[in-house]
């Protein structure tokens, strides 16, 4: 009995191994199916998959699809950077313009209000006219 019982007990120990080696041996399977995967993962983000078809296909579904979307997502970034670039140099030349057609105004409105005071006070009281022209800035 203590024969039989041993020797049940290793087939026992036997059939465990055997199960357990088959375990390692899909989990080992499947680890280097995600190695692969990383491996192309990373060399999509190197550049596009489309240009390596053989790594397309090691991929499932879902994932080409989201790398895919990825690719449109990235495109689009890259162009809304562009536009914000067109878009500020603008408001810069807007801002620029803006500065000199306020000067221009300006020295417009100054040139007037010369002018004006040389037909009130006369050309000759260019002196009285500087001393006016000061008192009225304060």
């Amino acid at each position: 009995m203590k024969f039989q019982f041993f020797l049940m007990e290793r087939s026992v120990e036997k059939k465990k191994k055997l199960e357990l080696q088959e375990e390692i041996e899909n989990l080992q399977a499947e680890l280097d199916e995600e190695k692969e995967v990383n491996s192309v993962l990373r060399r999509a983000l190197e550049g596009p998959l489309l240009s390596q078809p053989l790594l397309s296909s090691l991929l499932s579904p879902q994932v080409q699809a989201l790398l895919a979307e990825l690719a449109m997502v990235e495109e689009e970034i890259l162009w809304l950077e562009r536009k914000i670039d067109e878009l500020e140099m603008k408001l810069y030349q807007e801002k620029e313009l803006t500065k000199e057609w306020k000067m221009q105004q300006l020295q417009e409105q100054q040139q007037r209000l010369q002018q004006q005071n040389q037909l009130i006070y006369g050309p000759g009281n260019d002196n009285d006219l500087k001393q006016r022209t000061r008192s009225q800035n304060y």
